[in-house]
């Protein structure tokens, strides 16, 4: 399933299309122009659609029952307005499925990778093995040991197989440590990502000046008093 969020068209993909577009007008079939308009017409069909569907962030688990975890990540993505896909995938169940998934990932143009699992989780890992990509791992407390058994399965990959991995169902985080790793190369969103973190700081500051004001005893009766 991929989501619907905006997506901004790549601004060499719209030059690549510009010189097409240019040298059909100045070359040889400039004066049939029932081809130039249909041609042109093709050039933002492709752009509109093809941008829309775009994914460049693939979430993937290996249970439905691990969406309600997972989907903090996508919120994060949303929040962002980073286009992505999700998809169950088992390394366990469906071994083959999953090999494919993350062996043609990188063909399809996704950029990063979000894997979260529960249990003996291996499915990051796996999908590490055999992509290029950078693969982010959610361990998920789904299992009688609390997580911790996915944690250890997931950040204690061997040399040469790196797994970034979160806290324990820190799918938020998983999803904002891919929006870094994309921002790498698209200035606008590293800028979104710098004012998030300074709106992170101005909460900071703003908890602080009211401790100062109200002192401890005052501020821990409000806390006490909104307690979601």
């Amino acid at each position: 399933m991929k989501n619907r969020a905006p997506c901004p068209l790549k601004i060499n993909t719209v030059l690549y299309y510009l010189k097409l577009d240019l040298w059909f007008y100045y070359g040889k079939m400039k004066k049939d122009w029932g081809v130039f308009w249909r041609f042109r017409a093709f050039i933002v069909f492709s752009l509109s659609g093809g941008c829309k569907n775009m994914a460049i962030v693939s979430v993937v688990m290996g249970s439905d029952s691990d969406l309600p975890v997972m989907s903090l990540c996508l919120n994060a993505l949303e929040k962002f307005q980073i286009p992505f896909e999700v998809q169950i995938s088992s390394a366990h169940r469906v071994p083959e499925e999953t090999a494919e998934f993350a062996r043609r990932a990188a063909g399809r143009g996704i950029e990063v990778i979000v894997a979260g699992a529960g249990g003996a989780a291996h499915l990051a890992g796996v999908i590490a093995a055999l992509t290029p990509l950078p693969v982010i791992a959610v361990p998920i407390s789904s299992s009688p040991l609390g997580g911790i058994d996915a944690l250890y399965a997931m950040v204690q990959m061997p040399r040469g197989i790196p797994v970034a991995t979160v806290a324990v169902d820190g799918a938020y985080n998983a999803g904002l440590l891919a929006a870094q790793i994309c921002a790498v190369k698209e200035p606008a969103l590293r800028i979104k990502i710098a004012d998030y973190k300074n709106e992170l700081a101005r909460g900071v500051r703003e908890k602080n000046e009211k401790l100062q004001k109200s002192g401890y005893r005052q501020y821990l009766q409000y806390l006490q008093k909104n307690r979601p």
